[in-house]
């Protein structure tokens, strides 16, 4: 367990460090043209950058704290019944893009039918969101990426593989 907080901890300070090493050079840019009446589509462009940069650190660091609340228990959940069908189908759809430009594939294996289920939609999409973006990341161009769900007993089972180098 150690050894995988270990890991986990060096994949975070990673994933911090690419938004503000982002952020760093937008501003940098930003203050260069400042003067220069010429550069103002590219300094739209550097706070675009910085924007983007900066959301994508608030995720970060509100996923830390998720963590933090779940592991102290204190973690609220929003149950309300939805279909999981409906989020994954809505989930692949959003990444399609990505796949496509990144010359990927990826599958859906979904039973035909899953009944409406209590969960939290927004915690269970940010996961999804996390889990896709890493093996969109780790997956070589032409490589497969699948996302499926199942039913085990009272259970769902929901699992995204990848062939990426993998943890």
């Amino acid at each position: 367990l150690a050894a995988q907080r270990t890991h986990l901890t060096h994949m975070i300070v990673h994933d911090l460090r690419t938004p503000l090493t982002t952020i760093n050079l937008s501003l940098d840019l930003l203050q260069r043209t400042l003067t220069d009446e010429t550069k103002g589509a590219q300094r739209e462009r550097f706070v675009q950058s910085a924007n983007r940069s900066a959301a994508s650190l608030l995720q970060l660091v509100n996923q830390l704290l998720d963590v933090a609340q779940f592991e102290a228990g204190k973690l609220r959940l929003n149950r309300e019944s939805h279909s999981l069908t409906d989020l994954l189908r809505q989930k692949a759809a959003v990444f399609q893009p990505q796949i496509i430009a990144s010359k990927k594939h990826l599958t859906l294996a979904l039973p035909e039918q899953l009944p409406p289920m209590s969960f939290d939609a927004e915690l269970i999409d940010r996961v999804l969101d996390n889990l896709l973006s890493n093996a969109l990341k780790y997956t070589e161009a032409g490589g497969q990426i699948t996302l499926r769900a199942e039913q085990a007993g009272d259970r769902l089972v929901i699992a995204i593989a990848d062939d990426g180098e993998g943890l």
